[in-house]
């Protein structure tokens, strides 16, 4: 454990460290929040809508997210932050929230495809018996098809799990994770992401987080989008909320967004 830790430290260090030259030196192409420099460059979308779910829930949520991203000849981040919540039957019953946020960072020190990466993931569920978790990660990918249109990456790594329940522990993981993103034709995108969590103690407990969404421009001006996509979430640990103990829980969503 105390391998991976350090492994997974010291991987994230020099992807911050190297990713952070190449930004200062990278004038920004898009302003930033409320006229100030945070997130200048970025690509940015917020946006609203409605969800289901099927396995360990099955209901109805308002789901509400924020996203961004930045693209460099070497230099890539990406964060994505989202809230689920929906209404109980019975005003005994708790209200159901569910969010994450996710960071990633991506920096290539040399002309080549291969990059560092390093992720954080915070996960919270009220109604699950890990009702919080933080799972950091680092590692190296590499960029199997870059293209105009279409990029297919995968990376391999190392990173810690922690959980916050009554039996909260921290355990090493091997992380792998593969995404594509695909340019439909002009204002229309599919973009999915699969990452697997592995205890390196027992390599019998797994997490499989797989998301994939489908973002059409709408509108003459440009701006708003309109997306439909699903999330998964597969957890060999999860007690679930159903009386058969689902360990899968798929949400579908319909959202509207907006670009700036």
């Amino acid at each position: 454990m105390q391998n991976s830790f350090i492994v997974a430290l010291m991987l994230t260090f020099s992807c911050f460290v190297g990713a952070t030259a190449q930004a200062d030196n990278h004038a920004a192409e898009k302003p930033g929040v409320f006229g100030t420099t945070f997130l200048e460059g970025w690509t940015k979308n917020i946006g609203a809508g409605i969800s289901g779910s099927d396995g360990t829930t099955s209901e109805v949520k308002v789901t509400a997210d924020a996203k961004g991203e930045y693209n460099h000849e070497k230099h890539r981040r990406k964060f994505q932050a989202n809230l689920y919540i929906s209404k109980p039957d019975s005003p005994s019953e708790p209200t159901d929230r569910k969010a994450f946020v996710e960071y990633e960072e991506n920096y290539k020190p040399f002309d080549n495809s291969i990059y560092l990466i390093g992720t954080a993931r915070y996960d919270y569920d009220r109604l699950l018996s890990a009702n919080s978790r933080i799972a950091p990660s680092a590692g190296v990918g590499m960029d199997l098809h870059d293209s105009e249109n279409l990029t297919i990456r995968a990376s391999i790594g190392t990173g810690l799990s922690h959980t916050w329940d009554r039996n909260g522990e921290t355990v090493p993981e091997g992380v792998l994770r593969g995404s594509a993103d695909y340019n439909v034709t002009k204002g229309v995108n599919f973009a999915t992401t699969h990452t697997f969590y592995t205890n390196i103690d027992d390599t019998d407990e797994l997490r499989v987080i797989s998301n994939a969404e489908l973002k059409a421009d709408i509108g003459e001006e440009g701006g708003l989008t309109a997306s439909v996509g699903l999330n998964n979430e597969y957890d060999t640990t999860a007690e679930g909320r159903s009386e058969d103990n689902e360990k899968n829980d798929l949400t579908y969503f319909l959202r509207l967004g907006y670009d700036f």
